[in-house]
């Protein structure tokens, strides 16, 4: 991941400890004691946040200490407390403390300059500005570990003989491209290395990051979210965990705690292309679009070529229902690569909800999950497409997607809504109705209310229907159409007659064909002691919107209480097309076949 921080004030901060670092590397190449003081007096004193640093301690430069030298020797227990730590604030602590030794430039000392410079530039690159460190020509156990990790490679041989022997190995999963099988065959020595380093110094934000990364890696996501949260809450320095944990969180539907995260990075590294990455998820998350929208159209005027915010954009016009936009976008990205995960869940969704090609959507998806198998956004994306239409990807169900998607991330809203629509399509009330207003609790969205209401009307608790109903009416000011149709459902359970005929003399003027056939059906239910007045409304709703499910339904109703078996297969196989994986249906059909066999 590249990241660039445009603002100088930012950058001066950010770089300036990592500067008197190479200016002290530079110092380490030095021969002669007259040369090193005469560069010692070029570093002079050195303006950080207005304080003066003082010059590196002068004398004569030893050679760096043997590898079981160093060994024997101890490290100061505040150094090696900043050390260990390893966020990017106290390392620079760690820096200024060895600035300030009364012992001066040491071999130790010089050895740890340099780690700690090898670690910012691992971990933490906006700190170094991806200035690369020099490559170390030493033959000491530490400096040849970060020389391997430098270099993409894991080195293994490294002794386990210490914090610093255990956790320098392990910053090779900062690599993006230490991954898969090649992260597989070093896995085991990687978790006891973080798990034994994580015993020895349980404040370490370090561990606690890389721990995060490996856990992530092995699709580990609710294990890894905790270990990102856990290093930003010890030192909120440590950005790459912040940036991880507020992905996460948006992505989980928490889009208040990513926007947090993201005023505190920002407040960091201002104008930073993955701080506005960030924010905009943050307000997808919170279904604010236009925001969301606006930092990815910053982003993509300064970095046009962006694959991330191109995506991201792709995303939103999906969300504002804007399928040309998108689906043209989407063209011009296949031509660059058509098996991108983002690409293949993107032309699922636009073909599903633009061209209500159910089928052609769970293909891009069973191609997705052919080539991401592991991925929590595949796999929800194929437990949701399952789920719909009543279909299997790979010869798998939707109960097999939505188990391995919570497995990962037990806390994902859009899985545990999944959950409660699937309970409610089996007619599992009770169970509805509990996870219904759990996930309403912890995520109290108008989606998750609504879910909860339908769970109340399901399980015949009309009480607990019409007081929420009530309460959601009152406080939304444009109510969705399908919340109108919830509204009157419940109004009409709880036998309030009389606001059902209030509710559709107020709506009924100036709406849309979709409304217009709610409030037609529910005409129909007020008169239901009246056959002609009844049909007539029902075909009124459907001649109005002929999808409307609650009509087809009611006209399958009519036709088999009046035993016009034909009619009835006719209506109810409309209402299973519309919603193949309801089983009650499923029930229906099938002993209506039994009735016209007879």
């Amino acid at each position: 991941m590249s990241f660039y921080v445009k603002n100088f004030a930012v950058k001066r901060r950010s770089l300036l400890i990592f500067a008197v670092i190479m200016c002290c590397l530079s110092f380490f190449s030095c021969v002669s004691t007259k040369k090193a003081v005469a560069e010692d007096k070029s570093i002079g004193s050195i303006e950080q946040n207005g304080a003066g640093l003082k010059p590196i301690g002068e004398g004569t430069i030893l050679s760096l200490p043997g590898k079981n030298e160093l060994a024997e020797k101890k490290l100061d227990s505040t150094l090696a407390a900043l050390i260990e730590k390893g966020s990017p604030a106290s390392l620079k602590e760690a820096v200024l403390f060895i600035q300030n030794d009364s012992k001066g430039l040491t071999n130790e000392n010089k050895l740890y300059l340099k780690i700690i410079a090898d670690i910012m530039y691992l971990a933490y690159p906006l700190e170094t500005n991806g200035v690369k460190p020099p490559v170390y020509t030493e033959d000491e156990p530490y400096l040849q570990a970060l020389k391997e990790v430098k270099s993409g490679l894991y080195p293994v041989s490294t002794k386990k003989d210490g914090f610093l022997g255990l956790i320098i190995p392990t910053l090779v999963l900062a690599n993006d491209d230490f991954s898969g099988t090649t992260l597989a065959q070093y896995s085991e020595d990687i978790e006891s290395r973080l798990t034994e380093a994580q015993k020895l110094r349980p404040q370490s934000v370090l561990t606690y990051y890389l721990l995060g990364l490996y856990k992530e890696k092995n699709n580990k996501l609710t294990e890894a979210v905790t270990l990102y949260q856990k290093a930003w809450q010890l030192d909120s320095s440590c950005y790459p965990a912040g940036f991880k944990y507020g992905h996460f969180a948006a992505e989980s539907g928490n889009g208040t705690e990513a926007l947090k995260i993201a005023d505190a990075l920002n407040s960091l590294y201002n104008d930073n292309t993955e701080v506005k990455l960030l924010y905009a998820q943050a307000h997808i998350a919170k279904n604010d679009l236009n925001k969301a929208s606006e930092n990815i159209v910053s982003v993509l005027k300064k970095e046009p070529e962006n694959i991330s915010a191109l995506l991201l954009r792709i995303r939103i016009l999906i969300e504002q229902k804007e399928y040309l936009k998108a689906n043209s976008l989407l063209d011009a990205y296949s031509t660059k690569n058509k098996t991108a995960k983002n690409y293949l869940l993107y032309r699922a969704r636009v073909t599903k909800e633009w061209n209500k090609n159910l089928i052609r959507a769970s293909e891009f998806l069973t191609e997705a999950y052919k080539y991401y198998p592991e991925d929590f956004n595949v796999l929800l994306a194929c437990a949701e497409i399952c789920f719909e239409a009543s279909t299997k990807i790979d010869n798998k169900p939707a109960d097999f997607f939505i188990r391995k998607v919570l497995e990962a991330y037990p806390k994902n809203t859009a899985a545990l809504a999944l959950l409660v629509k699937n309970d409610i399509n089996n007619g599992k009330w009770a169970q509805a109705v509990e996870s219904a207003e759990d996930l309403a609790a912890k995520y109290p969205s108008e989606a998750n209310k609504e879910l909860l209401l339908t769970s109340y009307l399901g399980a015949g608790q009309t009480s607990k229907a019409l007081s929420l109903a009530k309460q959601l009416y009152a406080n939304t000011k444009n109510p969705s159409n399908s919340f109108i149709n919830l509204y009157m459902e419940a109004l009409y359970a709880g036998k309030d007659y009389q606001t059902v005929k209030q509710v559709i003399n107020q709506k009924m003027k100036g709406a849309d064909s979709q409304l217009k056939s709610i409030l037609y059906y529910y005409n129909a239910k007020l008169e239901q002691g009246n056959s002609s007045e009844y049909l007539n409304f029902l075909q009124s709703s459907l001649l109005s919107n002929p999808r409307n499910k609650d009509s087809l339904f009611a006209m399958y109703e009519w036709y088999l209480k009046t035993k016009d078996y034909k009619k009835a297969k006719y209506y109810l196989g409309q209402v299973l097309a519309l919603d193949p994986s309801n089983k009650n249906l499923v029930n229906l059909s099938e002993n209506l076949d039994k009735l016209l066999a007879d």
